[in-house]
């Protein structure tokens, strides 16, 4: 995960204590996750770790000691993030960073890590946080993405955390004779930080496999930046991959080259190390090699001759359009230099040259003069005794050169046009300060022809870190598991242009464990109100499970997440099944109902217990509703405010309410949420295009997202209307029905802020007409409903419906009577989130009360006109539940 605003980097992190929301809304679908028992009742909050802010009040244990799941997310009294998990004697083991932020802030906080585990995976023990920052000397911030791994009966738990000598992320190890620990820092210091070559970008998130050899791998790394490297025994070192200067491979590794043999290098940390004062007493010079770039990568060198980042003269394959030539006395302030306009081939031999006669200094490429400058006042002599002369390094901190050279010389004057054709159609060079073929067999030393005894020195360093292949469109957080010889590697996929959000889970295998790896496909969406994801794939009593987290938790979202757990399943051919996530009755339900249905007073209450109570301003107050009473606003600046922050910290999200419009002209707003013109999210019934409209911005009108319907929302009547996004997709509905949608809705509630402005019936711009008309059951998730659900939604407004449609038919006393008990029943089933109690109470006792009054108290045009209506309700109560 990434956010700019921590120092180290982008990654953002949340958890703060919370308390579940009440009952499970009509109509939801219930998780299809393990069937478990209910919650058992938390213990005491710990209020020194309760954090400061205001509604929701959230309160739970940090150590809740032992609990039973009633399914996704699992842990409930915390907010947990970035799982990962073990089997150990028998019980499945859970250890999770902790999101931490406070109400409104902007970024992840994360201070500790927490350990759970179960012998079912239904009753869990909580062992509460069993590392913090504080046990970390060398760590100051973000106690991120953890896994713990068991060897020869030791617990080694690598850790991501800020560096606080440095500011940038590195991974520690820690290590214990028990899960529970104490634990002990054997090294004092990151196994990976930035003096780590070849590190990743982002050095966040390790996962680390003993295979059945007993060798050790760790993956890691963030920002489109995986590494792969071996650990040693002691799990504390990384071992040596191979690399040639420990005898684990070629030295100096030579390929079929342009003429005869060729120097490879590798791109990631091998070059070619030529004499000190090489080219001190030239003044004109020639320097011309054979080029096969295997990749074109921004400022790596063909040659670097230099003593450091102010004195030097360099060839770069790429300075952003193509190769050039520079030379400098004083840093690259006053570079003097050749650039190229067009870049070289990949994979394709081209050759290169750089002459120097007088003043006028020449590039070439294949032949042909690419750059001339006529005013070339420095020379190699001008640079001193030169000791960093290097054929595919820089004296910057710029990539190694991945390319293959060959014929490399260097001449003490400058060849004329002629003779650099002669060079690029073929013919060996002969330079007389050095002349590098390359065409030993293998070996350190590159033999100088010349006769000038300028033998250079191939440096192969010893190679700990890789950069594995194949892991199509990686962003961070990698699982390496093994299943049936095969191995797999799991990750968060992103978007880079989007600071690789928002992120799904995909894999990909391969036959070692290093790869090179073959991509498979996805295993699981994007999950709910969150953009990234963090995951773990293990095998427990038989069974398959995919650890990971979401948003979902009353008060969760980007900065707080939550730990999930689902089970997974393997094809025939070892492929995985894609994935389902499941939520249960805490993540389901509202994190915001405003039923309406006070009688007197400005207090609106938080129906979900989360404390968001609103307040009635203007003189707003009450009416007849769809269910119970509703919101009257005369048009005349009466609204009710909801509080600050409500929507803070959202990604995915649904609004929905009932609304009957008295006729206005303008674009008055359902609601709108913000912080001014600026910035703010709003639902008007009749917006720009003349029809509904819910539109979000961060940069006022011209820059706003929106969804549009097609057609006004009509006056006079009750509709449900309802916005949900989930992911990039935003949908619009009008009684369940969907009339607009926005594929590609890049913005969402978290990045408007902590609004102070919250409204229902009034807008941002004081130039927009009040809502004049009644506002009934509003309600805020965080997640998108789907269609069944808003159904859900909507079959209590019809069973109201039908309760006022009997209240005003002329039955008898009795009858009205009986079947406003009956109807009254079937909406309480609704409103506690019983919808299969609801549709029992309609199709068996309705009917039966209908039978019953039948040709007395009822007629039977009205039977059949009863019948018919529940009926129909009782079919929406069906889509709600499918």
């Amino acid at each position: 995960m990434v956010s700019a605003d921590e120092p180290g980097g982008p990654r953002f992190d949340r958890r703060v204590l919370l308390r579940a929301a009440g009952g499970v809304a009509a109509g939801v679908v219930a998780s299809t996750y393990f069937d478990w028992a209910a919650q058992a009742a938390p213990a005491a909050p710990d209020a020194q770790n309760a954090e400061a802010s205001t509604p929701p009040v959230l309160t739970g244990p940090v150590n809740a000691g032992t609990f039973i799941s009633t399914g996704n997310p699992v842990v409930t009294s915390i907010y947990t993030a970035d799982p990962d998990a073990f089997v150990y004697n028998g019980r499945f083991y859970l250890d999770t960073d902790r999101d931490q932020a406070a109400l409104g802030a902007g970024n992840f906080v994360m201070r500790e890590w927490h350990l759970y585990s179960t012998a079912d995976m239904k009753h869990w023990t909580d062992h509460g946080a069993r590392l913090s920052l504080s046990d970390i000397p060398w760590a100051n911030a973000n106690a991120w993405a953890p896994q713990m791994v068991r060897r020869d009966g030791k617990f080694y738990w690598y850790l991501p955390v800020q560096q606080a000598s440095t500011g940038g992320m590195t991974i520690g190890v820690l290590v214990g004779d028990s899960p529970l620990g104490p634990f002990t820092d054997p090294l004092g210091h990151p196994l990976i930080d930035a003096s780590v070559a070849n590190h990743s970008s982002f050095d966040i998130d390790p996962t680390v496999l003993v295979d059945d050899d007993g060798q050790a791998y760790l993956y890691w790394g963030s920002f489109s930046s995986p590494r792969a490297a071996k650990l040693k025994s002691n799990m504390i070192e990384l071992a040596d991959l191979g690399g040639p200067a420990s005898g684990g491979g070629a030295i100096g590794p030579r390929a079929t080259g342009r003429i005869g043999n060729a120097v490879k290098l590798a791109g990631t940390s091998d070059y070619v190390n030529l004499p000190a004062g090489i080219v001190g007493d030239l003044t004109d010079f020639t320097i011309a090699t054979w080029v096969n770039p295997a990749a074109l990568t921004t400022w790596t060198r063909i040659f670097d001759f230099g003593t450091g980042t102010g004195v030097y003269m360099f060839l770069t394959v790429n300075a952003g359009a193509g190769p050039r030539f520079a030379i400098t006395t004083g840093g690259n302030g006053r570079e003097q230099q050749l650039s190229a306009t067009s870049p070289l081939p990949v994979n394709t031999w081209s050759h290169v040259a750089v002459t120097l006669t007088g003043n006028t200094g020449t590039l070439y490429v294949n032949g042909n003069p690419v750059a001339t400058n006529t005013n070339v006042t420095l020379r190699p002599s001008n640079l001193g005794t030169t000791n960093h002369n290097w054929i595919g390094r820089s004296q910057f901190s710029d990539p190694f050169l991945n390319a293959t050279i060959d014929d490399f010389q260097i001449y003490r004057r400058g060849l004329t046009a002629a003779e650099v054709q002669a060079l690029a159609g073929g013919q060996a060079g002969a330079g007389d300060v050095a002349c590098y073929k390359f065409d030993e067999a293998s070996g350190a030393t590159a033999v100088d022809s010349s006769g000038s005894g300028h033998d250079a020195t191939i440096v192969s360093p010893i190679v700990n870190v890789l950069t594995p292949q194949g892991l199509t469109g990686y962003w961070e957080a990698p699982w390496l598991f093994k299943r049936g010889g095969l191995y797999y590697l799991a990750y968060a996929r992103g978007n880079p242009a989007t600071g690789g959000n928002p992120a799904s889970i995909d894999y990909a295998t391969a036959t070692a464990p290093l790869g090179p790896w073959t991509y498979r496909g996805r295993v699981l969406d994007t999950v709910t109100n969150t953009t990234t994801n963090h995951s773990a794939i293990l095998e427990f009593n038989g069974q398959w499970y995919i650890v990971y987290h979401n948003g979902a938790l009353p008060g969760g979202g980007e900065f707080r997440r939550s730990v999930c757990i689902d089970k997974l399943y393997f094809n025939d051919d070892g492929t995985i099944q894609k994935v389902v996530q499941t939520l249960g009755p805490a993540a389901l339900a509202p994190v915001a109902w405003y039923r309406l249905d006070e009688t007197s007073g400005t207090a609106v209450a938080d129906a979900t217990g989360n404390g968001w109570d609103a307040t009635l301003a203007g003189g707003a107050d009450r009416a007849r509703g769809v269910l119970g009473n509703a919101l009257r606003l005369n048009g005349q600046a009466q609204y009710a405010s909801m509080p600050t922050g409500i929507l803070w910290n959202m990604y995915d999200f649904t609004i929905a309410c009932w609304v009957k419009l008295n006729p206005v002209a303008g674009s008055p707003h359902i609601f709108d949420f913000g912080t001014g013109t600026t910035v703010n999210m709003y639902l008007t019934p009749s917006g720009a295009t003349g029809t509904v409209r819910f539109a979000i911005t961060t940069g006022g009108v011209s820059r706003e997202q929106h969804v549009d319907g097609t057609a006004p929302l009509p006056a006079g009547e009750w509709a449900h209307v309802a916005v949900t996004k989930s992911a990039l997709t935003a949908r619009l509905y009008v009684n369940g029905v969907q009339v607009g949608q926005n594929t590609n809705l890049s913005l969402y509630p978290a990045p408007l802020g902590n609004t102070p402005n919250n409204w229902i019936g009034r807008s941002q711009n004081s130039a927009d007409p009040a809502l004049n008309g009644l506002v009934d059951d509003f309600r805020v998730y965080q997640r998108g409903l789907g269609p069944a659900e808003l159904t859900g939604l909507i079959v209590e407004g019809q069973v109201a419906g039908l309760l006022d449609y009997v209240a005003g038919q002329p039955y008898g006393a009795g009858a009205t009577n009986a079947l406003t008990v009956v109807l009254t029943r079937a909406l309480a089933a609704l409103r506690a989130g019983r919808p299969a109690d609801a549709l029992g109470v309609l199709d068996n006792d309705f009917t039966a009360q209908v039978a019953a009054l039948r040709g007395n108290q009822v007629t039977d045009p009205q039977a059949v006109d009863l019948l018919g209506r529940a009926a129909a309700i009782g079919t929406n109560i069906r889509t709600s539940m499918s």
